[in-house]
């Protein structure tokens, strides 16, 4: 297991990349698990920079807790669906439970069209 953050410094997430995708060429399959596949941006920006980096076709599958229907990107496996037109909800993980409130607002008012 590898854990992968996003908000890394670009040359740490670089090498963190290449590396997933040299690992792919020596036949590993790698499986990314995220929380929830929202707007699709973070399962875009992996896909296309394990592409970049020469990734095995097929080698790379993702799953999410939650998918919304309205994503950009779509997903192999997931807990549930969800349409973000229809469903307003901001979810809160227990992981993020630790965050402080205003914390909690600013990441919900990143999209505000998703808690009209």
């Amino acid at each position: 297991m590898v854990s992968c953050d996003m908000s890394a410094e670009p040359a740490t997430l670089h090498a963190a990349v290449a590396g997933l995708a040299q690992r792919t060429q020596a036949g590993e399959r790698l499986l990314f698990v995220d929380d929830i596949n929202d707007s699709g941006r973070t399962i875009g920006l992996l896909r296309r920079q394990l592409a970049d980096e020469g990734a095995a076709a097929g080698a790379v599958r993702f799953a999410t807790l939650l998918d919304n229907e309205a994503s950009t990107e779509r997903v192999d496996y997931r807990a549930h669906s969800i349409d973000r037109r229809v469903v307003k909800d901001w979810f809160v993980f227990p992981w993020e439970a630790l965050a402080s409130d205003a914390a909690i607002a600013a990441d919900a008012a990143e999209v505000p069209e998703r808690i009209e």
